[in-house]
């Protein structure tokens, strides 16, 4: 979902034009930006916030994705296909803004130059991989090791190092309960990693944190 540096990272040409085809779009806190099942004709780049990406089985069950920070993408998937329409539902967490490219402006990007059109896709197959991962854990890693590896990725949401989601939101990412969360972070509060500022949980140790999530 995320490219480091996705703008800087273009030719000075290529930079201008899309900068110029972008427009600014302000959501307010819990602002549904799309519904899964809508026609997907914007692709956005987080600018400021956040944002939490939800998905609705056949069945009715809802599972959080992914939580998205500043320099992410998404949208793409809907944008970049033959498939238009949303396979998830985008809220923003809190007052947030992103950068959006219209799929007329997309479509007229990648036919002009083939370094935007490798770059999209990139986070495109980035996107299948990250969904391709997450389901495996499922069966690969236990529930604590789940939570473990979703705080680490909530760190490139949150670099400062502060998470500002509830307990229930979290269990929703790792596919458990909240009593599997609270125990899994107590330990980690035990370990000195983390501590909990009211509904915000604080990592203190980031470095030792990834290391025990790359372990797993």
């Amino acid at each position: 979902m995320k490219v480091e540096g996705f703008v800087d990272s273009l030719d000075p040409t290529d930079r201008e034009r899309v900068l110029k085809a972008m427009h600014s779009t302000q959501f307010k806190k819990n602002q549904v930006v799309f519904h899964q099942g809508d026609q997907g004709q914007t692709l956005h780049i987080v600018n400021r916030g956040h944002f939490i990406v939800h998905s609705t089985s056949q069945s009715g069950d809802r599972t959080a994705l992914v939580v998205l920070g500043p320099g992410d993408v998404f949208g793409e998937m809907a944008v970049l296909s033959t498939e238009s329409t949303r396979t998830a539902t985008v809220t923003a967490i809190d007052k947030a803004s992103s950068l959006a490219l219209d799929r007329s402006a997309v479509d007229e990007l990648r036919r002009t130059s083939v370094n935007i059109d490798r770059l999209l896709l990139e986070i495109l197959t980035s996107t299948v991989q990250r969904l391709t991962t997450r389901q495996m854990e499922l069966t690969a890693l236990t529930a604590p090791e789940r939570v473990i590896r979703r705080v680490c990725e909530l760190l490139d949401a949150y670099p400062a190092g502060t998470i500002r989601l509830h307990q229930g939101e979290i269990a929703a990412l790792c596919n458990t309960t909240r009593a599997t969360v609270n125990a899994t972070l107590g330990e980690l509060k035990a370990d000195g990693l983390m501590v909990q500022e009211g509904r915000s949980i604080v990592v203190l140790d980031a470095d030792e944190l990834r290391k025990r999530g790359k372990a797993l």
